[in-house]
């Protein structure tokens, strides 16, 4: 590996003597490349080139309506032409390209859909409109990581790192000749841009199987109710007696068909030291889940980055203390109770640091079932409400108690649970479509 790069005198330009800009400086100056402005116009279309209507909304385009991962834009808001921010700039039409001048390494590049006649830019965008190759093959020429990491490498600015225009027309792709491949770019983004149309969320395919088995049709959106009033059972105050925590928890009492319960009556709490001892499943390196070994789009515990401890010898204290199959892990930090996940057969024995709480559910309730509730903005609607109005708070094991749950049939709980994993196949196919997409930009820079 070289720890040393020789370059001439003539290569410190004066105004970029960066280390990672000479490094990109040299790769190019030592490779094959095209242009990047032989292949698409830089900026082409500043907005006082053309004649928008004052009256009329525009989709405006920011860094933020790019999702990164995706790479589409996904997300924009239409703005009167008379009240665009002062760093509207440009103009995008559809097939032309956005990519982020601001930390570009991050990869915020997205096609510009044909939803408009035309897009209004920011001027921390630049706009790319093809020129003798089609808007999905330079698009991919510009997803591979390695361009991502060059253009962050020239960009400048210890506080927000900005590619200049004047960099990004002078740099060139690694790419000795333009590949005949705009056919099968064509098609590629087609089907990608296809099925991220029709994605949702882990999270918001549960919140809608719970409402189409759940809520009658009238009910769904109108599972809350400003009250201002209420009256309620001595019997039923239990040691509250402010009013604004039964206005809130009357405020989110949800019209569930079925019964409901508080979870309070179906879980058990397992005191899970600690302590790395040795126990009849783990005897020299024992799991420990911490809270980043949790995640919200999923069921089960995350199994990669599981810290291992050395066992200690075997005490009474912790003989039987530990993680069983089926339990659940829910964090005591009130805003990441959406990452509650169920420990599966390899975890049973493990343990668990102090930020998380282990239950076991009664015969009642489905482990998959509690787990996908307790993602929802029901559960955290709430925490919020159990904490004074934020999620930012511990939760004791009272607040976890006190939380509704539906309560329908077991046989409506498996019915839940499969159509959840049912809907959600579509993410484990936009897994794989994403890899075909990584091999063929990877083709594209290795073949020519």
């Amino acid at each position: 590996m070289e720890n040393v790069n020789i370059l001439p005198y003539g290569a410190l330009n004066g105004s970029d003597w960066t280390v990672n800009s000479l490094i990109v400086a040299m790769k190019i100056n030592q490779s094959s490349r095209i242009p990047l402005s032989e292949l698409c116009y830089i900026n082409n279309t500043p907005i006082t080139k053309v004649r928008l209507d004052s009256d009329k909304q525009y989709p405006y385009l920011e860094i933020k309506s790019i999702d990164v991962d995706k790479k589409m834009i996904s997300n924009f808001e239409t703005i009167q032409y008379g009240e665009l921010p002062s760093r509207a700039k440009l103009i995008a039409y559809p097939g032309d390209i956005v990519l982020s001048i601001i930390r570009p390494e991050r990869g915020a590049v997205a096609i510009v859909p044909d939803d408009f006649k035309e897009y209004i830019v920011t001027n921390a965008i630049a706009v790319l409109t093809p020129k003798h190759i089609s808007p999905e093959l330079l698009y991919f020429l510009l997803y591979h990581q390695t361009i991502l990491d060059e253009f962050g490498g020239l960009a400048r600015g210890a506080a927000i790192p900005t590619l200049s225009l004047r960099q990004l027309k002078v740099y060139q792709l690694p790419i000795s000749k333009i590949p005949q491949k705009d056919e099968v770019a064509r098609r590629m983004y087609g089907e990608w841009r296809n099925i991220n149309k029709t994605s949702k969320e882990f999270i918001e395919i549960i919140e809608e199987v719970f409402q189409s088995f759940l809520l009658n049709q009238d009910d769904i959106g109108q599972e809350t109710l400003e009250k201002k009033h209420m009256i309620c059972e001595y019997e039923h105050l239990k040691d509250r007696l402010d009013a604004s925590y039964h206005l809130g928890r009357h405020k989110t009492l949800v019209p569930w068909n079925c019964e409901i319960r508080e979870l309070g009556e179906f879980i058990e709490y397992r005191n899970v030291p600690e302590v790395p001892y040795s126990n009849e499943f783990f005897h020299q390196e024992i799991p420990s889940i911490r809270i980043q070994n949790l995640v919200e789009d999923a069921i089960e515990i995350n199994l990669e980055g599981i810290d291992h401890l050395s066992c200690e010898a075997t005490s009474e204290h912790g003989r039987n203390q530990y993680i069983r199959e089926n339990d659940i892990i829910i964090p005591k930090h009130g805003g990441s109770v959406r990452r509650s996940n169920l420990a599966g057969k390899s975890l049973q024995g493990a343990i668990v640091n102090q930020h998380l709480y282990v239950v076991k559910i009664s015969q009642q309730l489905l482990p998959e079932y509690l787990v996908m509730y307790l993602k929802t903005k029901w559960v955290q609607d709430q925490i919020s409400i159990n904490l004074g109005g934020t999620v930012q708070s511990i939760i004791k094991r009272k607040n976890i108690d006190e939380l509704r749950i539906p309560m329908p049939s077991l046989e409506i709980q498996r019915q839940i649970i499969e159509e959840a994993h049912k809907r959600n196949d579509i993410n484990r196919y936009i897994d794989l479509k994403k890899k075909e997409i990584m091999d063929f930009v990877e083709e594209l820079y290795s073949r020519y």
